[in-house]
């Protein structure tokens, strides 16, 4: 679809039009002395009008039997209590671990990498989740 162009000629008294030439220079002055002729675009060609469709006739309603009683509901049986798991989520998170070691790495940096290759990590950031317990409680026995 192409865009809709449209021109407006309006004629300016001279003191507005030197007004205009003094905010914006010589466009102005060449936009009204040589207006571009406008483009015709033809209106679109309406759709036709739909014919309205024969209305469905409606149907007779149908009594339904009239439902059962609902059965008295058995009382729920108390939730079992959860069982422990062996993998207990650990509320250290990364970037607490992260920070801890930032604060104790100038000290201690050759005892905290012996540590990580102890747990089999070249990094902290690359370290097993269930290991963060550990390196925390280490990094927190640094002094």
């Amino acid at each position: 679809m192409e865009p809709i162009q449209i021109n407006v000629t309006v004629k300016l008294d001279d003191a507005t039009q030197a007004f205009l030439s003094s905010l914006f220079g010589n466009v102005v002055k060449s936009a009204i002395e040589q207006p571009k002729p406008a483009k015709v675009i033809p209106a679109p060609v309406p759709a036709p009008a739909p014919t309205p469709a024969k209305a469905a006739p409606t149907p007779t309603p149908v009594k339904a039997a009239p439902a059962p009683a609902p059965a008295p509901a058995p009382a729920p049986a108390p939730a079992p209590a959860p069982a422990p798991t062996a993998s207990k989520q650990s509320p250290i998170t990364i970037d607490s671990l992260r920070e801890l070691a930032m604060t104790k790495m100038n000290a201690h940096r050759v005892e905290i990498k012996q540590k990580l290759t102890e747990l089999g990590t070249p990094s902290i950031t690359k370290l097993d989740e269930a290991k963060y317990q550990e390196m925390y409680d280490f990094l927190k026995g640094l002094e």
